[in-house]
């Protein structure tokens, strides 16, 4: 039975120093100095939390980092710039934890007929508020809209409408029976 290894904290925070700097990978760190990839990872991990080498690049990206996740996620979305040459958008995305799909996405508006669809509803829910979706999209079909009960729901819940009708009541007892 083979003895178990204990590591001193400046061996320890060298190692993490030789992957933090990037001039190797973790693999030839791990080979060169007997050790598994894994534990150099969680060496390294609290490092990088507390970490301020002396070089500026560095210490930028630190600063950048914590900064970072600080603002909003609308805010880092306005950060990044696609005209910039120097870096590509992956790479702005990653610096920021931004995905790279929200940046191409742009939101669609509602169309005229939805929302004529939508007073639409509305309306009926104030006429008849015991209605639920199944009903209300019968209705629709009937003045001529096309809609199905899927849609009736996803509108009502986009507007915060709700029909109004009675829940079970079984927590509370009958006065006749004795339990």
């Amino acid at each position: 039975m083979t003895k178990r290894r204990s590591f001193s904290d400046q061996f320890k925070a060298a190692v993490a120093l030789e992957a933090l700097r990037g001039d190797k990978t973790v693999q030839e760190i791990a080979a060169k100095r007997q050790l598994h990839p894994t534990q150099m990872s969680t060496w390294k991990r609290p490092r990088i939390k507390n970490f301020t080498l002396r070089s500026a690049r560095w210490r930028w990206k630190v600063i950048f980092f914590t900064r970072a996740e600080a603002v909003s996620p609308l805010k880092r979305r306005e950060m990044i710039r696609k005209d910039n040459t120097k870096m590509s958008l992956t790479r702005q995305c990653k610096l920021l934890k931004v995905s790279r799909s929200s940046i191409y996405y742009t939101p669609v508006g509602v169309n005229a007929e939805t929302l004529k669809l939508m007073h639409e509803i509305d309306r009926l829910l104030i006429k008849y508020p015991l209605f639920g979706r199944r009903q209300i999209a019968t209705y629709l079909t009937l003045l001529g809209f096309s809609a199905e009960r899927y849609r009736a729901r996803r509108l009502m819940n986009i507007m915060g409408l709700q029909t109004i009708y009675k829940g079970p009541n079984t927590s509370k007892k009958h006065p006749q029976y004795r339990i």
